[in-house]
């Protein structure tokens, strides 16, 4: 059985599967470290809420593939999903990424061309990947599609870390002034605000006692 009651739920908010991807996890580096994704079943559930697969598709790979495939394509993701945390932390924080993480994510990527089809789609002709269904891992290969997309589209200025408490999320930010800091507003940004309200109160509280001390 699943042991992530959030696999098949998690917000979106990246803006772009990768992110979202990477945001299978909150607080990264932290103390606080939550993991959403503990086995096999919570990836697929995962892609599926990510409309990656189709319900009946994530149900039909779950069936037709052995318990070692799945363990070593669950495996292959952690380790997939590290890789892109390593680069898109750093780029969202604006540092330069790690180039060995790069260049492993440029291999990856280029592996999945290895099993394209250039097929004919009128009026001309088009890439055909295959199904994310195909295999056990082969949900991996749209991931790092993705991911490849967000580092070339031109706006890594845009690409953003949520400074919630224990957050850490990734996100394009879509928005017209380039403005928006959390992932959530009414998640980390709210929480924030009342942390920085309940902080206002303790030093008036703490203002008031010091000069109720200071006049007896």
């Amino acid at each position: 059985m699943s042991g992530s009651p959030r696999a098949g739920c998690l917000p979106r908010i990246g803006g772009a599967l990768a992110l979202d991807f990477c945001n299978t996890t909150t607080g990264r580096g932290t103390e606080a470290f939550v993991e959403h994704l503990f086995d096999y079943e919570d990836l697929l559930r995962w892609a599926v809420f990510n409309e990656l697969l189709t319900p009946d598709a994530g149900a039909g790979l779950a069936d037709r593939t052995t318990p070692d495939a799945q363990a070593a394509a669950f495996g292959a993701a952690m380790q997939a999903r590290a890789l892109l945390n390593r680069i898109f932390d750093a780029v969202a924080r604006g540092r330069t990424a790690d180039p060995a993480a790069v260049a492993a994510l440029a291999g990856g990527y280029g592996a999945t061309w290895n099993r394209a089809e250039l097929v004919r789609a009128a009026p001309g002709y088009a890439w055909r990947f295959e199904p994310p269904d195909a295999r056990a891992d082969a949900l991996i290969e749209p991931i790092l599609r993705s991911a490849v997309a967000v580092l070339t589209g031109g706006e890594l200025q845009r690409l953003k870390a949520c400074p919630g408490l224990d957050c850490g999320w990734v996100f394009l930010d879509a928005s017209k002034n380039a403005s928006r800091v959390w992932c959530e507003m009414e998640v980390c940004g709210t929480r924030a605000k009342l942390r920085k309200r309940a902080a206002f109160r303790r030093g008036v509280a703490a203002r008031r006692e010091l000069y109720q001390s200071s006049g007896s």
